[in-house]
C-alpha cells in the first residue's frame, strides 16, 4: 500500500529541547564477506566434546569391520566401507556372480566400482588430528567361547543378537538394525539368536519354517503349508519365533 505516512512513530521537540536518536539496525542489511554467518566447527580441545556429541559412531565406522573407516570407499546404494572389508566381503564364494551391500542388502548382478569417499577421507583425518576416536565397544560385545558369532563381522567377530532364518544368517547389534529399516528386510524373519539355523529351515525347500500345522503338530514352511498342509489346520509358527 502507496503511503506518505513512515511506519515509525514522529519525534516530538519540545521547545528547547533536542535529542539524539539511536539508528534502528535494519534486518535487511547486506554485507559481502568471505566468512560464513554461522560459527566454524572447532576440532581443537576445547570442543573436543562437543564434535563428539554432534557426531555419531555410525558416520565414522566400518559396519564390516566395525573399525573406524580406512580408505573409504562409497558403492551404488550409498553406503561406505574401508576398501579391504568390502573386497574381502566380496571374495567370499556365496557373493560371486551377484553382489549385495552388507547394510542394505541391495544387489548388484556386477561388481561394482568402489569409489574413493574423499570427503569422508579428509573428515576423518582431520578428526583424527584433533584427537577425536570412536568409542571402543565393550568386550562383551564381542563373540566368545560359546558364543555365537555375526556372520557379517569379519576382523573382530561380534556377538550375534538375532538369527534370520530367510537369511540363515547371525547377525551383532549393528548388522541386525538394517532388519528393521529396510523395507525388503522387515518381512524377513527374525528369532532369537541359534546356533543351529539349519534346524529351523525346511530341509525340502530350505526356507523358514513360517508356519505350525496343528493337525500334523510340525513346522512347516509357507510352500508346504500350501501343497502338503493346504487343507489343515495352520497358524503363524509364534512358538518357534519365541524360542
Amino acid at each position: 500500500m502507496k503511503s506518505d505516512w513512515s511506519m515509525d512513530r514522529h519525534i516530538m521537540f519540545g521547545k528547547g529541547a533536542s535529542c539524539n536518536q539511536e539508528r534502528v539496525w535494519s534486518p535487511c542489511l547486506s554485507m559481502k564477506s568471505d566468512w560464513s554467518m554461522d560459527r566454524p566447527i572447532m576440532f581443537g580441545k576445547d570442543d573436543r566434546e562437543l564434535t563428539a556429541s554432534l557426531l555419531t559412531e555410525d558416520h565414522f565406522r566400518c559396519s564390516v569391520c566395525t573399525e573406524v573407516l580406512k580408505e573409504p570407499v562409497s558403492i551404488p546404494c550409498g553406503h561406505s566401507y574401508c576398501r579391504q572389508c568390502i573386497e574381502t566381503y566380496w571374495n567370499q564364494p556365496d557373493q560371486t556372480g551377484e553382489y549385495d551391500c552388507p547394510q542394505c542388502s541391495k544387489r548388484f548382478r556386477t561388481r561394482p566400482d568402489l569409489l574413493t569417499n574423499s570427503a569422508l577421507e579428509k573428515v576423518i583425518e582431520k578428526l583424527h588430528q584433533a584427537g577425536f576416536k570412536v568409542p571402543a565397544l565393550p568386550k562383551y560385545c564381542y563373540a566368545g567361547p560359546g558364543d555365537v558369532a555375526c556372520d557379517l563381522c569379519t576382523e573382530k567377530q561380534l556377538k550375534a543378537v538375532k538369527s534370520c532364518l530367510t537369511c540363515t544368517a547371525s547377525y551383532c547389534e549393528s548388522h541386525v538394525r538394517h532388519h528393521y529399516t529396510v523395507a525388503a528386510l522387515q518381512r524377513h524373519t527374525l528369532v532369537e539368536v541359534t546356533g543351529n539355523l539349519e534346524q529351523k529351515l525346511c530341509q525340502l525347500h530350505h526356507r523358514a519354517l513360517e508356519v505350525f500345522c496343528k493337525t500334523d503338530q510340525v513346522s512347516v514352511c509357507l510352500v508346504c503349508a500350501l501343497q502338503d498342509h493346504r487343507n489343515h489346520d495352520v497358524i503363524k509358527n509364534e512358538r518357534d519365533t519365541e524360542e
